[in-house]
């Protein structure tokens, strides 16, 4: 397969990366206050992490960020227009990330390839657990809402996010989500059960 590179989404100009897996500094000049010097191009050694994923850290004006490489990739190459906010990794080979390897999918679609494959055990594939997932993400629901919902504690809850990779909301999130919560002069919210969105 010949190698085709594309630049990093959101690092247009800096970073590139490739249909094989791999990560490239552009070439590019830089002028400071002190001097002018240009910075060659350079294929750069991404590391793995305690999952076994292959990430990366990327640096822009906005400083350095931490990336995993197989998601680098399918924002470069793959069109998502689903929405779908994972990817899978076709053989099972987290750090295999060529771009016939990974595809976007759903929590349900990962999890269903992972028993299918042998990663996980098919009497761990918890459809409750995926439910409460999707109240969260898709229809939005607050942890405290899903807590009462399904009779569990909230230190329950965050294991089962944790555990699948689940994002939290941030404030403004989820004074977005739900906006008759006021807030007082330090911005807290003054209804108690949006204290307790986990954040």
């Amino acid at each position: 397969m010949k190698e085709e590179w594309r630049d990093v989404v959101g690092y247009e100009g800096l970073y590139e990366v490739s249909n094989l897996g791999r990560l490239k500094r552009k070439k590019r000049t830089v002028i400071n206050r002190c001097a002018t010097y240009v910075i060659n191009d350079r294929i750069l050694k991404p590391y793995l992490d305690h999952y076994g994923y292959v990430v990366t850290s990327l640096k822009n004006e906005d400083g350095y960020k931490y990336k995993k490489m197989h998601r680098l990739i399918a924002e470069a190459f793959i069109p998502n227009n689903l929405n779908k906010p994972f990817i899978n990794h076709k053989n099972g080979v987290k750090n295999d990330n060529r771009l016939d390897n990974i595809e976007w999918v759903t929590l349900q679609e990962n999890m269903k390839h992972a028993a299918e494959i042998g990663l996980i055990e098919t009497k761990n594939v918890n459809l409750i657990t995926i439910e409460r997932i999707d109240d969260y993400l898709i229809r939005k629901m607050s942890m405290l809402e899903i807590c009462k919902k399904y009779n569990i504690s909230r230190d329950a809850l965050r294991k089962y996010f944790k555990k699948n990779n689940v994002v939290f909301r941030t404030l403004s999130e989820i004074h977005t989500l739900h906006p008759q919560n006021e807030r007082d002069s330090k911005g807290r919210f003054l209804k108690k059960e949006d204290s307790d969105e986990e954040v």
